[in-house]
Parts: C-alpha cells; structure tokens; sequence
C-alpha cells in the first residue's frame, strides 16, 4: 500500500536521528549567509556542487557572532567553517539541515581563493572595466538574451514584450550547470554578440547555480565582448565575478527588464 508523503517524511526524519544521535563536525564554504530578526544564523554551505543548509540558534547565533568578529572575521561567502551539528530534516521542504551549536572559520575556500585569483588576472589584463568604458551609439534595436531555460528567462521575455520600445529579442539558451557549463556560457555570448546591440545575461538566483558565472572563463568572456552586457544572476547580495565586469549588474532577470523599460542611458553609458 502506498505510504503517504507525510508518513515518509517522518520515518526519513526518524532514521536521521537515529544514524546521527550526537552532533558532528562537518565542513563547507559559506555560499550565503543571512542574520533573521529573531538572530538566527541561515547559511548555505557548498562542497562541490552539494549545498548544505545550515541554522544557528539563538543563543548559539550571538556567540558565534561575536567569536567571528573578535577574530576580525565575517559570516560571508568565501569563508570556509567547520559547523558542529546534528542533521534533521525540515518538513515542510523536505530538505536536510544542520542544526549547529558552535562555527569556526577554517580559512577561504578553495573557490574564493580561484575568485581572488581570477580577478587579479583581469586587473593585470585591464580587463576590469573594460566593459564600463562601452557606449551605446543609439538605443538598441536587438537585446541578446543568454540564458538557460527557467523562471528566470521566462520573466524577462514576459516583460520585454510588455515593453513599448518594442525590442527584437534574440534568445541564445545554455546550459546553466555542470563541469561545461562555464564554457558552454561564454560560447552563448559570443554568438550572442554578432547579432545583437546589448546583452543580458540572465539565470535565476541561488549560490550553487549562479557558480559558473564566478568563474574566469565566464568573466573574461564578458569583459572582452564587443557588446555591452548587462548581469541579471538572480542574488541580492554577494556579487560574481562576472557582475564585477559587466557593463551593469542587476539583481535579477526582472530588474534588468525594467532596466530596459525605465532610464538606463545609452548614449553616455553607465
């Protein structure tokens, strides 16, 4: 007879408390990291391409707080932690999270130092800012689109036919993860660039996702365009590699849309 979801959920959360009765350290590189109103600590922990949330409680929250800031460190991505906590199961996403009571810093990840790395190399390039220095002669008359499929693109198409500038839309899809995934982005924006006046390069949030775009391969490859582009990588908060290049950086697909719609100059640039 089959079980009902609610039955499974509680027999996975039983056989995580039983396999993991006392808390254990476990490592990772801080993705995001975000305080709630209450102080409760929210992060997202990557090894590779598996994302581990992790949630500190008050009182735990304040005195990793303040530990953190006595080292004269933050709770920020790049940082790698080691958290000691107890897996549980969170019901309503059906999503596995540590519970932990303590947090040390163990040093940067290895994917902040290849970042640290890469944007040296960019810098020596002269590669930075090359994008900022771009005009656009005249309002574009073809927005190149780079994007995977998802929500994200979806959005931003809805709004561009909204628009009443009545934009030619060119749509290059990729990938958005995986071991090519990097590559395959910075093919799309080549091929984007011969058709198109201005780019958007576009994906939906999250840390683990918008990873290829933190890459060197993808940064170079929007800093050597030909054709302004606009980042649209669907965070908030800590800004990609690719976004520091980039002719402007939004926040998500729909803040580039109304971008678009709403003032951004194209004579003068950014």
């Amino acid at each position: 007879m089959p079980l009902e979801a609610s039955v499974l959920l509680d027999q996975v959360a039983a056989l995580l408390e039983e396999r993991f009765p006392a808390p254990r350290w476990i490592t990772g590189e801080i993705a995001a990291a975000t305080r709630s109103k209450k102080g409760h600590w929210h992060l997202q922990l990557l090894d590779g391409p598996v994302v581990l949330t992790v949630v500190v409680l008050e009182p735990h929250a304040t005195l990793v707080h303040q530990a953190f800031r006595h080292a004269g460190l933050q709770l920020a991505p790049g940082l790698t932690v080691h958290a000691l906590g107890t897996p549980r199961l969170y019901p309503a996403r059906a999503q596995v999270e540590l519970h932990a009571t303590d947090l040390r810093p163990a040093g940067l990840g290895r994917h902040q130092r290849a970042r640290e790395a890469a944007r040296d190399l960019l810098a020596r390039e002269g590669l930075l800012d090359a994008q900022r220095r771009r005009g656009l002669p005249r309002p574009p008359r073809t927005i190149g689109i780079v994007a995977p499929d998802g929500a994200g693109l979806a959005d931003l198409l809805t709004l561009l036919a909204r628009s009443p500038a009545r934009y030619q839309v060119q749509v290059v899809r990729h990938p958005g993860e995986g071991p090519t995934a990097p590559e395959r982005i910075a093919a799309a924006i080549s091929l984007a660039a011969r058709t198109a006046d201005l780019i958007v390069l576009a994906r939906g949030g999250g840390a683990a996702i918008t990873r290829p775009y933190d890459t060197l391969t993808v940064a170079r490859a929007v800093a050597t365009c030909p054709v302004p582009i606009i980042t649209a990588l669907g965070h908030a908060t800590d800004q990609s590699l690719t976004d520091q290049v980039a002719w402007r950086a939004v926040p998500t697909p729909s803040a580039a849309a109304a971008l678009l719609d709403h003032g951004v100059s194209f004579t003068d640039g950014p």
